[in-house]
């Protein structure tokens, strides 16, 4: 599985990837910004499987980077972070909100239920072309610009 780290907060990602990686080992980036996650989940070489991004961040927030997205790309699972999620009551039903401070037990139930529901599936030529050249893991990852 594909995962997106987009969070301003460099605390957050930090956690957030640590919990990521005790729950399973998936291949896992991060962004700092809406426009960078934007920028890389529209590059089809990347198939990102699931996204966690925080609502509340410079130059485009993450309600905004899910309506752009949501509008090209209906794969993308989208896990909203944010302390204060009665501020963004125009965000889609679908998608799942989890209220900051989260415990480690709600990320890998998360996490576990998109394992699921990909179990089975082909997978799609973009994760193909990472295992062909290696991508599987990042040991030591790197924001991604």
């Amino acid at each position: 599985m594909n995962i997106l780290i987009v969070d301003d907060d460099r605390f957050m990602r930090g956690m957030l990837f640590q919990m990521v990686n005790n729950i399973a080992k998936h291949e896992v980036s991060f962004v700092t910004n809406g426009h960078s996650a934007v920028s890389l989940l529209v590059d089809p070489v990347h198939g990102f499987d699931l996204v966690f991004i925080d609502l509340r961040m410079p130059r485009l927030n993450g309600d905004k980077v899910i309506e752009i997205i949501q509008d090209m790309m209906t794969n993308v699972h989208f896990v909203v972070l944010t302390g204060r999620p009665s501020d963004f009551p125009n965000l889609p039903k679908h998608i799942q909100i989890v209220q900051k401070p989260f415990d480690y037990s709600v990320i890998e139930q998360i996490i576990r239920g998109k394992e699921s529901s990909l179990k089975g599936r082909c997978k799609t030529p973009a994760v193909q072309n990472r295992q062909s050249r290696g991508l599987n893991q990042i040991p030591n990852p790197q924001p991604v610009s």
